[in-house]
């Protein structure tokens, strides 16, 4: 199988993965504990109550179905990731999230929570729910929702700040479970989404921009960066202070998940190069984002 096949089928495959640990903790914490997911999902939650009051029939249904209403609440946002971002996210989108709606109805769940302690739930859901959603997005997929909306934002709008958009929802979500619920619902599902955020973090590295500091006696390595990776570099021509030998320095940013490979392509070309590496850099400009 040809390298790209294979990192195919890796993406793929990681992307179902994710989608499958977000619905397990969906099944296995949210639902039998009665709290609301952040972004669309718990938005389909609320709709889904929502129409059990006000439709019998409706309600008298047996069944979960939240992944449903979540589903067609994505439609528009799939017209816009065609039209907007690309075919290959569009389609992985559209299949993790009809992967998704579908283990969201029909995952079983318990009947009571895994653990007695409720914060010791709500961590381990967060967690996992996290890691479901960072290892679908590390792989070029997304939930769909507010995923799209911020890949959206990212390429066209930068300036945008989709983390406030998402705190916008989330706010509303959880004001309607302390009005509609009690405020322990309400305090248990921001944990929830706390727990959940900050373990996405830790796994979706992709956007986290790092420095790269290249000095090597191989003037191709400016080649490398520039048609391989497709990224900007800066290049001085230096001098060894031991050795006196004329040396490059190529300065770059790439994005976190560019950067092994970007040292594995140096060090083969020049096994005695010197890499300076400086995560978490602040770039302003044209630097683009990739997903």
């Amino acid at each position: 199988m040809k390298r790209e096949a294979k990192e195919a089928v890796v993406s793929w495959a990681g992307a179902m993965a994710g989608v499958f640990f977000f619905a397990l903790a969906y099944s296995l914490f949210l639902r039998p504990m009665g709290l609301y997911s952040g972004g669309f999902v718990g938005i389909a939650q609320i709709a889904d109550s929502f129409l059990k009051k006000v439709i019998p029939l409706y309600g008298s249904v047996a069944g979960d179905r939240v992944g449903g209403i979540l589903w067609c609440m994505n439609i528009p946002f799939f017209v816009l990731a065609y039209k907007e971002i690309g075919k290959r996210f569009f389609l992985k989108t559209v299949f993790c999230v009809t992967v998704q709606s579908f283990l969201l109805n029909h995952l079983p769940s318990p009947e009571n929570p895994l653990f007695s302690e409720p914060l010791v739930s709500v961590i381990a859901g967060g967690a996992l729910s996290g890691l479901g959603v960072g290892l679908t997005l590390t792989c070029g997929g997304s939930g769909g929702g507010l995923d799209i909306a911020g890949v959206y934002c990212a390429k066209k709008i930068p300036a945008f700040g989709v983390g406030k958009l998402s705190v916008m929802v989330n706010a509303a979500i959880y004001v309607f479970c302390a009005l509609e619920y009690d405020l322990e619902v309400s305090v248990y599902s921001i944990l929830f989404a706390m727990a959940a955020g900050a373990a996405t973090d830790r796994v979706h590295y992709q956007n986290i921009k790092t420095a790269l500091l290249i000095v090597s006696r191989n003037p191709d390595v400016k080649e490398t960066i520039l048609w391989e990776f497709h990224r900007g570099v800066t290049l001085w021509e230096g001098l060894g202070g031991y050795t006196e030998e004329k040396v490059y320095v190529c300065m770059t940013v790439v994005a976190k998940n560019e950067v092994r490979d970007l040292k594995s392509a140096v060090m083969r070309m020049d096994p005695k190069a010197f890499i300076v590496v400086q995560d978490h850099t602040a770039v302003f400009g044209n630097f683009e984002k990739r997903f």
